[in-house]
């Protein structure tokens, strides 16, 4: 609801994804420079919000993230969105029935 407001232009809906990103991307920052993984994925619902939360979850990465660890990472949004979890439990039950 959030973002749909935001995409209509609700200042303060604007404003909470705005901050919520500045967050998450200090989050995913640290991650970054202590894991310096090639790839954060964003998922669940909050990845629905496109642009609208990656704008600022990317502005506030590159100002907290190291140059070298950042450069070599990517940010990105589930494929699955709010299915992931479901799926990747469902994976790890099969792999385990395998075994």
């Amino acid at each position: 609801m959030i973002a749909e407001a935001a995409s209509e232009g609700d200042p303060i809906a604007i404003e909470t994804l705005e901050e919520t990103g500045y967050y998450l991307g200090i989050a995913v920052a640290n991650a970054i420079n202590i894991l310096n993984p090639d790839k954060v994925v964003i998922g669940g619902g909050i990845a629905q919000a496109g642009d609208l939360l990656f704008g600022p979850i990317r502005r506030s990465v590159e100002v907290n993230a190291l140059y070298a660890p950042l450069q070599a990472c990517q940010l990105l949004p589930a494929e699955l969105g709010d299915d992931a979890g479901v799926l990747g439990g469902a994976a790890m039950v099969l792999q385990r029935m395998e075994e």
